[in-house]
């Protein structure tokens, strides 16, 4: 078994390789919380699941299950869990059934977001409010901080991708947007003797496009710590 976990901020991800799958019975994939001993979230395999070889779980919000709600509390107070995936599985051989547990510490990727900045700033609670950078009257993928400086955005497919990449393709009512006029953004600070950067992928709104509607954006992001992707598409009103 090879398992996978990662976080991007505080929502978990992970994925599961099953080797001789056909040998393996009551597979349950978890999350365990070291400090509480106990389970932040749990899934038992189908039988399907475990024929096909894999499982992948996304966003996963530790605050929206039965142990977030259990705990509220604690976690108000500024308790964290210390999480580890765990996969349990039995496997039969020929000495008989026989118990068999992988684990795999949490790794964190980049956050990021995806928002509509106001065309007039002085409205925007983003730049108001939190005295965040914004850019009128454009869609805009953001990063949390991050210590990693050469991390690469760009619209459409990426070619040769490198681990941090991130892709971004956007539709605008139905109407997909031109990659001529994006920009990448880099901004540095220093904490406490630490560089740490964000990223904002900039993509003014097309003239053609209504000044209210929906966009649609797909960001696919090479992970950092191990080969794979994560992939999410929502749609946004703006």
């Amino acid at each position: 078994m090879e398992p996978i976990f990662y976080r991007t901020s505080e929502i978990y991800h992970g994925q599961v390789t099953l080797v001789a799958q056909e040998r393996m019975d009551a597979v349950t994939v978890r999350i365990w919380d070291r400090g509480l001993d106990e389970a932040i979230w749990e899934h038992a395999l189908t039988a399907e699941e475990i024929a096909q070889g894999w499982y992948a779980f996304h966003d996963i919000d530790l605050s929206q299950t039965e142990y977030g709600r259990k705990h509220f509390d604690q976690l108000m107070e500024g308790y964290w869990p210390d999480p580890v995936l765990e996969v349990i599985c039995t496997v039969r051989t020929d000495a008989g059934a026989e118990p068999l547990t992988k684990q795999a510490e949490v790794t964190d990727e980049l956050s990021i977001s995806a928002r509509y900045d106001l065309k007039d700033p002085a409205e925007d609670f983003f730049h108001y409010f939190l005295e965040k950078t914004t850019y009128p009257d454009c869609f805009v993928i953001r990063t949390d901080p991050t210590p990693y400086g050469n991390i690469r955005i760009v619209y459409g497919e990426p070619v040769d991708p490198s681990p941090g990449d991130v892709a971004v393709t956007l539709v605008v009512n139905g109407q997909p947007i031109s990659a001529n006029a994006c920009r990448l953004e880099v901004v540095p600070e220093t904490y406490d003797g630490q560089t740490l950067y964000t990223y904002a992928f900039v993509m003014p709104r097309p003239a053609s496009c209504p000044e209210h509607g929906t966009i649609e954006v797909r960001i696919v992001q090479q992970l950092l710590h191990s080969t794979g992707t994560l992939t999410r598409t929502f749609t946004i009103e703006y």
